[in-house]
């Protein structure tokens, strides 16, 4: 007696037993190879921000995308395995509930078939050698849809180097200081980058939040351009880093300034 009948084929109970109980082995055994290949992947994406610091951007959304694909891969797996235990558990009783294990049947099939696109699907782009290049040009290009015009690209740099290194460098000289005990590495050696230095300066009250985020909106624009495929800034962002530079300055000159009064 066939239990489910398509167009084309039909499968009796052994062919039932075995599609089902090794789809669930296939399936648990692609999504544990999958995970180890993520977790050696996610190790080697902090090695790469490591090495260069303006990544870090790119490779955190790539993370989070990632994440959420294991997480929608591990929901589909469970699914799938639960359903093929299921069907092997209900086969005896097929003559009770026919109509209903036969559209069980045919929906594991669906859910085995999905679970399998969804890992190809993500080590496709795991794989994509170009994936920082893509992400970059993508977050780069809705952000200058807002301004079409094009500014200078060295004069751009140039401001936010100087911003950057006038942050980090009176970040740094604060946590030498015995009034500010930042981190176990305070010393003159240690050289905190932007987001750290951003943290120091605004709990000595140097910058706010509002001025935190204008940076580092900056900042990420910076990283999106240097490793986008056309590395081009708007006339906006020119004058907004030199704006911002500027007021920095004049809020670190009047905080030194205010302590030496003191």
């Amino acid at each position: 007696m066939s239990v489910s009948k398509i167009s084309y084929f039909e499968l009796n109970e052994n062919q039932v037993l075995y599609l089902y109980s090794t789809g669930a082995q296939v399936i648990a055994g692609l999504f544990g190879l999958t995970l180890a290949g993520y977790i050696f992947f996610n190790d080697r994406l902090e090695k790469e921000v490591q090495a260069d610091e303006s990544l870090y951007d790119a490779v955190e959304t790539l993370k989070k995308d990632y994440y959420r694909s294991i997480k929608k891969m591990g929901v589909m797996c469970i699914c799938s395995v639960a359903a093929c235990m299921a069907n092997i558990a209900w086969l005896s009783n097929l003559h009770l509930h026919k109509g209903i294990h036969i559209f069980l049947l045919n929906q594991t099939v669906l859910l085995l078939l999905m679970e399998i696109f969804y890992i190809v699907d993500f080590v496709i782009k795991v794989a994509d050698p170009n994936k920082i290049l893509k992400l970059s040009n993508v977050r780069k290009h809705e952000i200058d849809k807002e301004d079409g015009s094009k500014g200078d690209l060295a004069e751009f740099l140039k401001y936010y180097n100087m911003m950057e290194d006038l942050i980090t460098s009176n970040a740094q000289f604060l946590i030498s200081s015995p009034t500010l005990f930042y981190t176990k590495k305070s010393n003159k050696d240690y050289k905190p980058q932007i987001l750290q230095s951003l943290k120091i300066l605004n709990a000595k009250e140097i910058l706010n939040i509002e001025l935190m985020e204008e940076v580092d909106e900056l900042r990420r624009y910076r990283n999106y351009t240097v490793h986008s495929s056309e590395p081009t800034v708007t006339n906006s962002m020119c004058q907004q880093v030199k704006q911002l530079y500027d007021e920095i300055n004049n809020k670190i000159n009047q905080y030194f300034d205010s302590q030496s009064s003191l």
